[in-house]
């Protein structure tokens, strides 16, 4: 029965080798060198403004985003509270000589400029633009402070030439325009400050009490005085036309009006003389005030002596102290640069913004809290118990839910999803094992019900029952509007359809939380837990097992899908993956199980299903009608690699784990960034999945995506096998083949651990043959720890 499942997948186009690899094994030679790392990985420098796509950095605190694309133009935003962009997109720089009134834009655009050299380097904490025209190299430089809800420009030009030039620099950002309410930009000349002020438009009455706490006024300054200002987006460009040469640059002075109802921008001019080898620099701050006052007091803040290269120093040390905690040598350099850097940029970003949105689902909050969790534990803890003020008293954790308690929710926060409880219980575990700290367990958090609280094991504990009483006739959990495939709605809108993945996902989450019941001497929840995890095994065993590989579901009618039977979506990867993750399958049908992932597999990574709807499908509801070969119908979905990944070390498969892993980043040499069109510092959320189409491969250019935390854990705690636990590290590697020596430097509670990790002889990497500590060898797996040591770890396999 199971070679007949495999031979109708091996059969169809979609794995038609033969069909296919003409298209796949086209050579790129043609296309130019775009970038690459350099400093370590720590920075990628892009050699050219001409990227096949928009290749942005984005820079943030936890109060203030911006995102810079390779020619430094994006959008800013204040982000507390939550508010619109401050800022519409572009920045421009014009450098204009007095006396042949040529002039040209270092950064190439708009007038898409002439230069003799480009370099845009994107770096963990800034962004910085060099280029070289008409004897003039220009370096322009910005970052987000470590705290603050503003931005940070540097501008530096020097004369590369033979003679005294006479030049002005004209800047231009724009602003944000309110146009229901009015918006008015004016130059205050007490101050020498640029503000521009709007109240957010709003409908109810009792809005605008809320909205005038915002930081509603936009503020822009330098520290020169500027020769002259402009307010106006008209009158600076001299009509709607921003793409042409500027009437103000062209005059040579902007007009120095101010501008109401308008759209708005900041330009200044500076004029300047600089010798032979001499620089002229000027700084530039932009952001977000409460108000005038508030933006007088900045400037005198950083205008006082050398504070804003200070302000810079503190973001390289902030980023080299959160980078550092967990540091990689591998034989993959590229692996290397993402987990030692981009990697926990991308999940810092996710964590502490909320992923810019007010709309959060807890399942990406969670993980993002247990990816933070893995290098920076301290502060991690605030966001596992903002979601778990949204459970409620029976154990129920909405899905969705606003960013405040107050606000109305959206359509998506009236669904009703049922796996919110699972990712509680597995992303709160792991962060405790992350702190070594038990005593976690006993700090208290509140319920969604007023004046009630619980300790976080409470809080798991009643999830753990909630939804292992949340069970439907075949006794696999209840799918509700949704699991993890949150457009899988139509199987269970009328309460009766269930998810074989939320199953396996539960049971998981079960077996991770019975060691933190046993640290509690609660050997009766203990007990309870574990019969119900093997009533649940037993449960996907009997009703979800097809023959080939595990269905994913029942529909309210007591139908399965996923099955080899569907003409569409007859195969989804997670079902497969999880398990082997949640421990459930075994022998010949674990056998099986793998070898229908690896069918699934693609020079991108595993699809999440197959085939791919291609219109509107009754039972599986809003899946069905998205774009076949997009997000979660059909495409290369990385954060499902990753969990394919995870089992593959599960099984002692590290060479497809680290297969898998190479095929999602942007660097994939089988998908490079010229062909899939990411920016090569960010894995995104998926790669378009329909094999036999020229547009597979191509990155969805969406940075939000779970597969960071999954990533930085699978290859940190699996592969290289460095695991934290409540009582110390754990070492397991699981190394590829071709992997003979790594070094991983990894920081646990106050101590840090300097780790080496060799093949002495033959066979299998994952087999251990001694470990030493600071020159003693020790028994057993688990390192030693004492508050502030350093120990120098050796690991022979």
């Amino acid at each position: 029965m199971m070679n007949l499942y495999l031979m109708i997948i091996q059969s169809t186009y979609f794995f038609n080798k033969a069909g296919v690899d003409v298209f796949r094994r086209l050579r790129y030679s043609a296309l130019m060198e775009y970038g690459e790392f350099i400093n370590n990985g720590r920075e990628y420098r892009i050699n050219t403004p001409k990227t096949p796509a928009e290749w942005s950095n984005y820079l943030f605190n936890g109060m203030y985003y911006m995102r810079l694309s390779q020619t430094l133009q994006g959008d800013s935003r204040c982000l507390q509270p939550l508010k619109d962009n401050h800022t519409n997109g572009y920045r421009f720089f014009y450098i204009r000589d007095h006396a042949s009134g040529v002039c040209f834009n270092p950064n190439y655009v708009p007038l898409k400029s002439s230069l003799d050299r480009f370099h845009c380097i994107h770096g963990i904490g800034h962004s910085q633009l060099n280029s070289l025209a008409l004897g003039l190299e220009t370096d322009i430089r910005v970052f987000v402070p470590v705290t603050g809800t503003h931005e940070i420009w540097t501008v530096r030009i020097k004369n590369q030439g033979p003679e005294t030039r006479k030049l002005s620099l004209f800047t231009v950002f724009s602003l944000k325009t309110e146009k229901i309410m009015g918006t008015k930009t004016f130059y205050d000349s007490s101050s020498s400050i640029l503000l521009s002020h709007a109240f957010p438009h709003h409908t109810f009455y009792q809005e605008a009490t809320q909205l005038k706490n915002n930081k509603n006024t936009t503020f822009v300054f330098s520290d020169r005085e500027p020769d002259s200002f402009d307010c106006c987006r008209l009158r600076f460009f001299g009509g709607p036309d921003i793409t042409e040469m500027p009437a103000a640059v062209n005059k040579g002075e902007c007009s120095g009006l101010l501008s109401e109802w308008e759209s708005a921008v900041g330009g200044f001019e500076h004029r300047f003389t600089v010798k032979p080898s001499e620089v002229f620099e000027v700084h530039f701050v932009m952001g977000s005030a409460d108000g005038k006052e508030e933006a007088v007091q900045l400037k005198a803040a950083m205008c006082n002596g050398n504070n804003l290269s200070g302000e810079f120093e503190k973001v390289n040390r902030y980023w080299e102290d959160m980078c550092g905690r967990i540091f990689i040598q591998t034989p993959d350099k590229n692996l290397n640069s993402h987990i030692n850097y981009w990697i926990k940029k991308q999940i810092s970003w996710q964590a502490r913004t909320k992923r810019n949105d007010k709309m959060c689902p807890v399942r990406n909050e969670l993980q993002d809290a247990m990816g933070y969790s893995l290098f920076a534990p301290e502060d991690s803890d605030k966001f596992f118990k903002e979601v778990m003020e949204w459970q409620k008293k029976d154990g129920y954790l909405p899905q969705w839910h606003m960013s405040g308690k107050d606000e109305a929710p959206s359509k998506l926060a009236q669904l009703v999803h049922k796996d919110a409880p699972v990712w509680l219980i597995l992303c709160l575990c792991t962060y405790i094992d992350q702190t070594g700290d038990v005593g976690i367990l006993d700090k208290k958090a509140d319920f969604y019900e007023n004046g009630q609280e619980g300790t976080y094991y409470e809080h798991m504990v009643l999830a753990a029952f909630y939804a292992s009483n949340d069970l439907g006739r075949h006794g696999l959990s209840l799918m509700g509007d949704g699991d993890w495939t949150d457009p899988i709605n139509g199987p269970g809108r009328k309460g009766k359809g269930e998810s074989v993945w939320t199953t396996m996902a539960l049971r998981y989450a079960l077996l991770k939380l019975i060691p933190f019941c046993r640290k509690k001497n609660d050997d009766q929840t203990a007990q309870k837990l574990e019969r119900i995890a093997d009533e649940l095994k037993q449960a996907v065993e009997k009703s979800a097992w097809d023959g080939g590989w595990y269905i994913y579901g029942y529909d309210d009618e007591g139908k399965g899908f996923g099955t080899s039977k569907d003409e569409e979506g007859r195969i989804y990867l997670n079902a497969q993956t999880w398990a082997v993750i949640s421990d459930i399958t075994s022998g010949e049908r674990k056998e099986a199980c793998f070898k229908a992932i690896d069918l699934l597999d693609t020079d991108c990574g595993p699809v999440l299903l197959w085939p791919p709807f291609s219109g509107w499908n009754d039972r599986v509801g809003r899946l069905s009608v998205k774009l076949a070969g997009a997000t979660e119908n059909g495409s290369v979905y990385c954060h499902a690699a990753l969990f394919k990944a995870l089992a593959d070390c599960l099984a002692d498969r590290p060479d497809k784990a680290v297969d898998t892993i190479s095929k999602i980043l942007p660097t994939n040499p089988l998908n490079p960034p010229e062909k899939n069109l990411q920016v090569p510092i960010f894995v995104p959320n998926f790669y378009f999945g329909l094999n036999n189409s020229p547009n597979f491969g191509r990155s969805s250019r969406n940075n939000a995506t779970g597969t960071v935390n999954w990533l930085l854990a699978v290859v940190i705690e699996y592969i290289l096998g460095v695991r934290a636990t409540v009582d110390g590290l754990l070492i397991n590697p699981r190394l590829p083949a071709d992997w003979d020596a790594c070094k991983i430097t990894r920081k646990y509670r106050s101590a840090e651990y300097r780790i080496n990790l060799h093949k002495t002889g033959p066979g299998k990497h994952s087999d251990i043959k001694e470990i030493k500590v600071n020159g003693k060898t020790i028994k057993g797996c688990l390192l030693p720890y004492t508050a502030d040591e350093i120990f120098n770890v050796d690991v022979q396999l």
